[in-house]
């Protein structure tokens, strides 16, 4: 038996030293490493309980081969531990392994240290020691000590915690491959099981099997990952990844356990380590479940990308990729700024686009008012359509610069079919006739009279394609043909045209994509009346031969508000009334107009005057609410923007408010805000109608026609006259007359108000300036604006216009500066109001 366990020591010596060589020769892993290192760890036991079996003649020499074992014993129970936890996919707890290995630290210093005689020994590890021998070989047998049994007790404790949850991740995993390792190594600790087992019944008399069993463990975990891939698949793979770069990539079995990461992930997501079930990591849900393609971690953005690992075509495993996108995203992020530039620009642009428009519209209702020639008046018809129609189109750029940010609204509204067709043909019938065209409108005659829906958008998309198709026809005709199909409206734009070749026919949706090189434009018209289409929830389709013309067709969902039919198609449009010098007065009426400004007080109620309404004012939403608690009112006008308590919320409490006898008095609000969609905002608050400042008395009488009719009654005034003589430099005396209802009188009472209350002004400004209270510098500023240009000093009135937008933005830096330019022009205004205050007469 002696020399049976000695053969069997040496052969295990050796096939343990193959299996090492073996692991060396190939490329390593984390799992190969695991493996190795058992290997070495066990090969130094198995020597140590040879040369306990060959030379224990002596105290010394046992204790030294015990020694050597325990050397080995410690490392292999821990690596052990750490393969069989990789390869079955269950964690080991960290405060497991600090236990582990402080505890094993500990015993291996008792056992390092414990003397040879009953002198030396310190009695931590063995309590007795005494050499014995059955004739054959001698042995030494010890007494067991705290430390000894704390070496085992981890030992079995291991072997325990292995097999136990070996056995769950063999019930557990559904792969075939992965479920024939464990079994593997489930049966090779078995094997060392039965021979420990069989020691302690006595069947191998005073010699310790365990070498054998040992050896039969690391042959089946040899044979379980070279047989079954284990080193080329899953845990071997983290050896082919860069630990170097931008990427963070970490592996997960099939379970979701944590496999492997790398430096950049663990640097990403650190507590991804320490969790139990990384799988209920958010990032790890979201990549899992093929949701968000990014996330944002610490101020990064990253990209994920799951690629799945299998073995023999079955999935056991996960690679996540967290890929570095925040310099692009930072890029995107430059390019939408850009492009909100580009929308405030345009806002901006329309605003002083709107202006001289506004002006010369004001200026052609007075001569409507004034003459009684009738081509004047027919001529000047003609300016005020025409001029109405360019201000839609200013406002419908608005609109597109709203649909390339997503905030295009649309609007409902009943409206006059057939009015429309006629303004659309109006709108291109030039372009057409001048190039020799037919313009050809085929309308059924059983279109209902009137719809709802969008009546501005639908034109701006019909003449967008009429004026396609007559830019791309150079002989021959362009039809629009419309027709109702259920509750949908049809218009189909055909022409005569070069067609479209058919490689183009895909792109000429996309933005700045141009059929061809004839006429203007950037090719931004096709993609913008599809933008408009599917926001209202049509389509437009297009169809085109190269020679034979092309057929846009525009679909939009409609209500019907009138189902009588339109009849037969006229292209002319009725004869628009003139505006005569006849105006109506409304002396019963009582409004309450509510603006911190008395400025815009004082305006109010002088635009006021002629219609002899009453006019009381507030300066404040609470003032407002207290006087409507007293009297009731025909009509509120209500700023917008005032400090405190805003317009918006002064109308909800108002509404809100059971002890008010104005809750159900119209409101109409006030402000400079005049860029497209605001009128609809305003609305959407509850507002019942919107009003632009500067206000236009025109605009004040229409809305007092719409909000109070049954108390108004016509009356008749002479119009303002103008005068001829020198106005000012510095000040447009023609937009601060047309702001007084071409009163010079009304218009020098400005003029003085302006004087007195310009000083006060840019102090109230200078001090929410050096409180930097951005907030009420924005609102100070907005008043003060509205003044100036109520006066006509535009230059003033824009530098307010830029100091309102820095501060509405946040930013403080530039105000200074701005602030500077501000008290200069507001004084040199304020001097010039003075002196014209005085003049005799104003020339506008």
């Amino acid at each position: 038996m002696y020399a049976v366990f000695c053969g069997v020591h040496i052969v295990v010596l050796i096939g343990v030293f193959v299996l090492f060589l073996l692991c060396v020769r190939n490329t390593t892993s984390p799992a190969k490493l695991s493996f190795m290192l058992i290997c070495f760890s066990l090969f130094i036991l198995i020597f140590g309980m040879y040369l306990e079996m060959v030379d224990s003649d002596t105290t010394e020499a046992a204790i030294s081969a015990l020694r050597i074992q325990y050397i080995g014993m410690y490392p292999f129970s821990l690596s052990l531990l750490y393969f069989t936890s990789s390869m079955g996919g269950f964690k080991v707890p960290k405060p497991m392994w600090i236990t582990f290995g402080v505890l094993d630290c500990a015993s291996f210093i008792a056992m390092q240290t414990t003397g040879t005689s009953k002198e030396e020994n310190h009695g931590l590890f063995y309590s007795t020691m005494r050499i014995e021998s059955d004739g054959i070989y001698s042995r030494i047998e010890v007494g067991k000590s705290i430390f000894w049994f704390v070496t085992y007790a981890i030992i079995l404790f291991i072997i325990i915690y292995i097999v136990v949850n070996l056995i769950l991740a063999l019930r557990k995993t559904t792969n075939k491959i992965q479920q024939r390792r464990i079994a593997l190594i489930l049966g090779g600790i078995s094997a060392m099981g039965l021979e420990l087992v069989m020691k302690w019944f006595g069947l191998f008399g005073s010699y310790n099997p365990f070498a054998f069993g040992a050896f039969v463990l690391v042959l089946c975990m040899y044979e379980s990952m070279i047989r079954y891939g284990y080193f080329s698949s899953v845990v071997s793979a983290p050896a082919n990844v860069l630990d170097i770069g931008d990427e963070g990539v970490f592996m997960l079995d099939e379970h979701g356990g944590l496999i492997y990461m790398n430096a950049t992930a663990k640097r990403i997501l650190p507590e991804l380590s320490e969790m139990k079930n990384p799988s209920s990591h958010k990032v790890v849900k979201e990549a899992l479940s093929g949701g968000r393609s990014t996330v944002s971690i610490d101020g990064n953005v990253y990209e994920l990308r799951v690629e799945r690992i299998q073995e023999f075509s079955s999935p056991c495993g996960y690679v996540i990729w967290l890929i570095n996108m925040t310099k692009y995203q930072h890029r995107i992020d430059e390019i939408n700024a850009a492009n909100t530039a580009k929308t405030e620009f345009l806002a901006r642009m329309s605003h002083e686009i709107r202006t001289p428009i506004n002006t010369m519209l004001g200026l052609n209702e007075m001569v409507m008012r004034t003459s009684t020639n009738p081509e004047v008046l027919e001529y000047s018809a003609d300016i005020a359509d025409t001029g109405g129609m360019l201000l839609t189109l200013i406002n419908e750029i608005l609109d597109i610069s709203k649909a390339e940010a997503g905030k295009l609204t649309v609007e409902r509204a009943e409206y006059d079919t057939l009015t429309m067709l006629r303004e659309i043909r109006l709108l291109v019938i030039q372009k057409a006739e001048e190039k020799g065209l037919e313009l050809d409108f085929r309308i059924d005659p059983g279109l209902p009279r009137k719809l709802v829906g969008d009546q501005a958008r639908i034109k701006q998309m019909a003449v967008n394609l009429l004026t396609n198709a007559v830019k791309y026809t150079q002989t021959g005709f362009v039809r629009l043909t419309a027709f109702m199909e259920s509750d949908t409206l049809v218009i189909q734009i055909a022409d005569s045209g070069c067609g479209i070749p058919p490689q183009k026919l895909p792109l000429i949706f996309n933005n700045f994509e141009r059929i061809g090189a004839v006429g203007d434009g950037v090719g931004l018209g096709l993609p913008i009346t599809k933008n408009i289409a599917e926001i209202m929830g049509g389509a437009i389709t297009a169809k085109s031969s190269p020679g034979a013309g092309s057929t846009f067709t525009l679909k939009i969902p409609q209500d019907i508000a009138d189902a009588s039919p339109i009849g037969e198609f006229t292209p002319e449009l009725p004869v628009r009334p003139h505006v005569s010098a006849s105006h109506f007065i409304c002396p019963e009426t009582e409004i309450l107009a509510v603006d911190d400004n008395r400025y815009n007080r004082v305006v109010i109620e002088k635009l006021l005057r002629r219609t002899k309404a009453g006019v009381t004012t507030a300066e404040s939403g609470e003032e407002m609410l207290r006087i409507a608690r007293e009297r009731r009112f025909d009509l509120i006008m209500l700023d917008a923007m005032m400090p405190g308590m805003s317009g918006v919320e002064a109308l909800r409490k108002l509404r809100s408010d059971p002890a008010s006898l104005c809750r159900e008095t119209p409101v109409a609000v006030l402000t400079a805000d005049a860029v497209v969609g605001a009128r609809e905002r305003y609305m959407s608050e509850g507002f019942d109608e919107y009003l632009s400042k500067p206000i236009i008395s025109e605009e004040l009488e229409q809305m007092l026609s719409r909000l109070v009719p049954g108390r108004i009654v016509t009356d008749s005034l002479p119009s303002a006259q103008k005068s001829g003589e020198p106005g000012s430099s510095l000040l447009n005396t023609a937009k601060g007359l047309e702001y007084s209802d071409n009163d010079p009188d009304f218009y020098r009472e400005l003029l003085r108000l302006f004087t007195e209350e310009a000083p006060k002004s840019l102090e109230r400004l200078s001090s929410a300036l050096a409180d930097n209270d951005l907030e009420l510098y924005t609102t100070l500023v907005h008043g003060l604006k509205n003044n100036a240009r109520g006066i006509g000093a535009d230059s003033a009135g824009e530098l307010c216009f830029e100091a309102e937008q820095t501060a509405r933005a946040g930013n403080a830096a530039p105000l200074p500066e701005l602030h500077l330019k501000i008290e200069q022009a507001i004084t040199e205004a304020a001097a010039e109001a003075a002196r014209l205050s005085e003049a005799e007469k104003i020339t506008q």
